[in-house]
């Protein structure tokens, strides 16, 4: 018994390395073990942030989306009410151009009228023109 112990204890850098190969082996499995679980929380919550991000940008294109519908429907609005007030304008220039061309007409009819010195050629002028109920003074 004394040479087995003596053999295991003229051996026993041999058993300490054997203890301290498996103890670093153990420290591999173990970090690899720990490092693959971090790995993988970090890739979830990844994922799960990418996905909040995507729901976000869904959301605000959506709301993008209906500002550019009122939007374009407020256009449209404006569009019509520029296209009226177009014709309105258009209209009230037409009745600008008609009412300065009666004034011009007014103007020469004013400007072609003659009174006459004679009251009885201002009668006759009266009478013509359909007032027979004036008489002559004589």
């Amino acid at each position: 018994m004394v040479g087995d112990m003596s053999i295991l204890l003229k051996r026993w850098w041999f058993w300490a390395g054997i203890v301290i190969l498996v103890f670093i082996l153990w420290q591999q499995v173990t970090a690899w073990s720990v490092s693959r679980k971090l790995y993988d929380t970090v890739l979830n919550n990844l994922r799960e942030d990418q996905s909040k991000v995507i729901r976000i940008m869904e959301e605000n294109m959506e709301g993008y989306e209906q500002e550019i519908g009122r939007l374009s429907t407020e256009l449209e609005l404006i569009k019509k009410e520029k296209r009226i007030l177009k014709a309105k304008a258009d209209k009230s220039a037409a009745e600008v151009i008609r009412l300065k061309g009666e004034i011009d007409e007014l103007q020469i009819q004013l400007q072609n009228i003659s009174v006459s010195d004679d009251p009885d050629r201002i009668i006759d002028d009266l009478r013509r023109m359909g007032f027979g109920s004036i008489r002559r003074r004589r």
